[in-house]
């Protein structure tokens, strides 16, 4: 932060073509042995690397076609997935509509069999299989965490 304030009052400014400074001064670097001293300024070149601004090769072939092509594609996409979306709820509701016209079906013909004790074990069985879904959902939700 001071160099930068130096830097700012004095108006320098390095050429945009020039590579960052090192983060390791140069007096430190012949200190080291040569084999160390490689291994320091070939991992300082490869940090400081990132640090420039070049911009993507690409980035100045873009035109507004390009831009207009893949907002049009991400609106279709949009759409198929919306139409998925309907779909797969239909499926569930109509699922879940025949397993109740089923489950009441066989109630009412274990009723009219007068099957009170088969009635109370299918019941029972109910209950413990939609609370073995709940528990399993509640098992993941902890994993989850």
């Amino acid at each position: 932060m001071v160099e930068e304030e130096g830097k700012e009052k004095s108006g320098e400014e390095e050429p945009k073509g020039s590579p960052p400074p090192l983060a390791i001064p140069e007096e430190i670097l012949k200190t080291l042995p040569p084999d160390i001293r490689k291994v320091v300024s070939s991992q300082t070149a490869l940090l400081m690397s990132g640090r420039t601004n070049l911009p993507h090769p690409l980035a100045g072939k873009i035109t507004s076609g390009h831009i207009d092509k893949f907002l049009d594609n991400d609106e279709k996409r949009d759409i198929r997935k919306a139409d998925a979306d309907k779909s797969i709820r239909r499926y569930i509701f109509w699922a879940f509509i025949v397993a109740l016209v089923l489950s009441v079906g066989l109630i009412i013909a274990l009723v009219a069999l007068n099957a009170v004790n088969l009635i109370h074990d299918l019941i029972i069985a109910a209950v413990s299989l939609i609370g073995g879904f709940g528990s399993g959902f509640g098992v993941a939700w902890l994993f989850k965490k």
